[in-house]
């Protein structure tokens, strides 16, 4: 189903995740049970990212299920399972794409974004950036765009470029801009190329997995402060809103707490923010099975 990404010059905020336990206190009250914080977490935020599908494909009663605690409205941005981009490497994958897209179809218009992730590739894989792309261009050729709109995050600094930028303009596939340790920032990129590539665009805070977790690995508050980063990526998510729908994830490894983190872009991007969904009806408790 096409979701209508017709931009409206807001910014949509969302976390990486939403089922984290540490969060209780924080952010979900004390006592809410682990079945309630989607719902919770949709009254909140507009949207997020599903790091699940990444290891298998969600079940359609799972899916049903996040569509039903979820507000209209409300999206998503699911991972394209691995076997795709680590395992075949964008290889015989037709059957595999095809399982996915029919089974997040249950989603409806909830499907916002399929988000092919990639890890890095040494050169005994692909021995540059021109490998790559001969690769990815006919992937996304074959990938129906006005189905399930698609975006692609390189893990590969050096590939990071026009070149790339190009490829996905061709294929109306998004960028995913990342901050992450060892990739060019958001506002480099940016700088580069113009990252609107696509009708939809994403931005990750990812931070540095190893580091924070060397301070702490439980994520109930702020640890460190990125405000420098957060001024810069505000800037560039401005830039993008008028021209593609943004969509903004943080990790909890980005600062340690991802919805303080979102709070603190949102001060920065002002109006430009998305509310969440608005919902007439009224919170409702789960059953086991939901």
């Amino acid at each position: 189903m096409l979701v209508n990404m017709m931009n409206d010059g807001q910014v949509r905020l969302g976390t990486s995740g939403w089922n984290y336990p540490d969060w209780r206190g924080s952010f979900y009250p004390d006592g809410l049970k682990p079945e309630e914080y989607l719902e919770f977490y949709a009254r909140h935020w507009p949207t997020v990212e599903v790091d699940c599908s990444f290891y298998d494909i969600p079940t359609a009663a799972m899916l049903k299920s996040w569509d039903r605690r979820t507000p209209a409205g409300f999206g998503f941005t699911l991972k394209v399972p691995r076997v795709i981009t680590h395992e075949r490497k964008l290889v015989d994958c037709s059957g595999v794409v095809a399982a996915f897209l029919n089974a997040t179809d249950a989603l409806g218009d909830k499907r916002w974004c399929a988000l092919l992730q990639f890890g890095y590739f040494p050169p005994t894989v692909f021995a540059n950036v021109r490998e790559f792309l001969e690769r990815l261009g006919p992937f996304l050729a074959s990938w129906p765009v006005e189905r399930c709109p698609i975006a692609v995050e390189v893990r590969n600094a050096g590939w990071i470029n026009g070149r790339l930028g190009k490829v996905l303009r061709d294929h109306q596939a998004g960028l995913v801009l990342s901050d992450h340790v060892g990739l060019p920032p958001p506002w480099v990129v940016a700088n580069w190329f113009d990252p609107a590539t696509g009708p939809v665009t994403l931005c990750r805070l990812l931070g540095d997995r190893e580091g924070i977790e060397q301070i702490t690995t439980t994520w109930e508050k702020r640890v460190l402060d990125r405000s420098p980063a957060l001024d810069e990526v505000a800037k560039v998510l401005e830039g993008l809103a008028d021209r593609t729908r943004v969509l903004i994830y943080a990790a909890n490894h980005y600062e340690g707490h991802s919805p303080e983190t979102l709070t603190r872009l949102a001060q920065r991007l002002g109006p430009r923010v998305a509310g969440p969904a608005p919902s007439d009806q009224p919170p409702r408790r789960l059953t086991l099975f939901e």
